[in-house]
């Protein structure tokens, strides 16, 4: 089915930046938690409150963390030092999985410091228990698109709540980015949901002996994007098989409703016509999840 589409993709590459003395496109030390355990993570916890790692994550038998707030406040963090501060600004996505239930709300935050621990910035946002797509008290994509300032040193994620319920965290990713290229017009993308067998003996028991099925998002193929523009006047350097962070804006203004996702950069046509203007004609295929996020 055609499920969404959109009327400006913006097309950012991910910039590596060392650390540790390794170049990272990821910031985050284990933030799928697919190590079974919080290793990477500093909890913040009340008196009876808990952070633990199991098989409840985003997607079937996926790790996640299940937290337990007691009402003193909950939260994960995680602080990451860069080996060399920046001489210049950066676009930065900041994500995150998570699911609440009905009237709840969690706080995800991204802080920006200098080598001497001062805040040079912040942005954050709400997380509720009703994501841009899905139902009541679905998993839901949580996103901030922000820009880290010069001298930034270090960064550091949190995601927290400060009243009595449990939630669930998972995918949780900080990368900086560079936008190299925009479409424009109305590009459509082509979803299919999966259903996938999900029963176990205490099901079949509960269910008289039915199987259960999970629908599974959301995977898609190919994106073509007739035109492009570069963030300069000239056409930027984009070669085929380039990792790409693809925003698709769904609605005009300064709305900021949109559709994310990683794609590698199929194919680059290049016309030149003898009169008219030159246009590049380039296909993405899509890597892994779409989420959706809505943020004013």
């Amino acid at each position: 089915m055609t499920a969404i589409q959109g009327y400006l993709a913006a097309i950012y590459k991910s910039i590596g930046v060392a650390v540790g003395g390794s170049t990272l496109q990821q910031l985050l030390t284990n933030p799928d938690f697919e190590t079974g355990d919080l290793t990477g993570w500093t909890t913040n916890i009340g008196d009876a409150g808990s952070a633990t790692v199991g098989a409840w994550g985003y997607g079937i038998n996926s790790q996640g963390v299940k937290i337990v707030d007691d009402g003193m406040g909950v939260g994960l963090e995680q602080t990451v030092t860069l080996d060399s501060a920046l001489t210049e600004a950066s676009d930065c996505i900041v994500r995150c999985y998570a699911k609440l239930a009905s009237g709840n709300t969690v706080t995800l935050k991204i802080t920006f410091l200098d080598a001497s621990d001062v805040e040079l910035d912040s942005a954050t946002r709400s997380i509720s228990s009703t994501p841009y797509l899905g139902e009541d008290e679905d998993w839901g994509l949580w996103s901030i698109l922000t820009s880290a300032p010069v001298d930034t040193k270090k960064v550091k994620f949190e995601v927290f709540s400060e009243a009595a319920f449990t939630w669930y965290v998972d995918n949780c990713e900080v990368a900086f980015m560079e936008q190299i290229a925009g479409a424009y017009g109305t590009l459509g993308v082509n979803l299919v949901a999966e259903a996938q067998d999900t029963t176990t003996f205490a099901s079949a028991q509960a269910n008289d002996g039915y199987r259960s099925f999970t629908m599974t998002l959301k995977r898609a193929d190919e994106i073509p994007v007739t035109t492009y523009w570069g963030t300069t006047e000239e056409y930027p350097e984009i070669d085929s098989d380039t990792p790409v962070f693809v925003a698709l804006f769904t609605q005009k203004g300064a709305v900021k409703d949109r559709f994310e996702f990683w794609a590698y950069i199929k194919g680059v046509e290049h016309t030149i016509p003898l009169e008219g203007v030159q246009n590049r004609n380039i296909t993405l295929q899509v890597n892994g999840i779409i989420g959706a996020t809505k943020e004013a």
